[in-house]
């Protein structure tokens, strides 16, 4: 919601505390951690950050390689956004 709304340090500090908890209480390298990532990753995107974004996307993406089957949905959106991301920076 913060994100849709451009209150992006708002929606980053949010992340940043839901991934600090989740560190803390999953196992490194689980899915929704890279999960996280990914959204941290969109809200860089946003604000034009292309090079945090991307690191973001590099980091989920490790991480479901690890934990996901090969063709898993998460990792093919993974790859999609940065993707998109090259696409958009030219």
């Amino acid at each position: 919601v913060h994100k849709e709304q451009g209150e992006y340090a708002e929606a980053l500090r949010l992340h940043e505390q839901a991934l600090a908890m989740q560190r803390q209480a999953l196992p490194d390298g689980h899915p929704d951690i890279a999960t996280t990532l990914s959204n941290m990753a969109g809200v860089h995107k946003e604000q034009g950050e292309y090079a945090e974004a991307l690191r973001l996307h590099e980091q989920a993406l490790a991480m479901q390689r690890q934990a996901l089957p090969d063709g898993h949905p998460d990792m093919a959106a993974t790859l999609s956004n940065m993707a998109n991301m090259h696409k958009e920076q030219g």
